[in-house]
């Protein structure tokens, strides 16, 4: 049951981010905390695809809708590691080199404004580092200029689709979970749960 939970926990994410995002925009206050949180929500989901993937043999519909992003899915994964759950000192270091005002903003008094700015600098830079072998974008033909609106408007609905097709795999991911391990009917008159729930040890998780 831990997949189903982690699975309505994500879509839930995911479904209010891309409301929000469409709606509002990548505004400098609750916006770009939205953006990175929708970015950490598609490698959740991605992770959980990787652990779900025994299911498919049984349920080979499943990977549809998945499947069309699968590649973005990835490409936010990798930004995800990189700037989103931990914010790497080599991107920052890149950062400062791929964009000099950067360090014009940090000569200045902190403001929301500058959070801002210096998100996108980074997120920037993040971008135009997922590269193969051979330095190709692997995400885009060419170099990100988030401050050119075509370049941004094409990182943004590269994340748009990969969102809602992460959600539509959600979906279809709760149904099967539901047939595969179904959830134990409620007796209220049992307390058998209440009273292992106050055994409980907790331990620290290590992973």
């Amino acid at each position: 049951m831990q997949r189903l939970v982690r699975c309505l926990v994500i879509r839930g994410d995911l479904t209010r981010i891309d409301a929000y995002l469409l709606e509002k925009g990548i505004e400098p206050t609750v916006g770009i905390l939205l953006l990175k949180q929708a970015i950490l929500g598609v490698a959740q989901t991605r992770e959980l695809e990787l652990e779900s993937r025994s299911l498919y043999q049984k349920h080979r519909h499943l990977s549809d809708h998945f499947r069309v992003v699968s590649k973005e899915a990835e490409f936010f994964q990798y930004l995800r590691n990189k700037m989103v759950g931990h914010i790497k000192a080599d991107l920052v270091e890149k950062t400062l080199e791929w964009k000099p005002e950067t360090v014009v903003m940090l000569s200045k008094d902190s403001d929301l404004m500058q959070t801002y700015l210096l998100n996108f600098f980074v997120l920037e830079t993040a971008i135009n580092t997922y590269v193969d072998g051979d330095g190709k974008h692997k995400a885009f033909e060419s170099e990100t200029d988030l401050g050119y609106p075509p370049d941004f408007q094409r990182f943004m609905q590269s994340l748009t689709r990969t969102v809602q097709g992460c959600v539509k795999f959600l979906t279809e991911l709760e149904a099967v979970l539901r047939i595969e391990v179904p959830v134990p009917a409620f007796d209220p008159s049992d307390m058998t749960p209440w009273m292992k729930a106050g055994q409980t040890d907790f331990n620290f998780i290590k992973k």
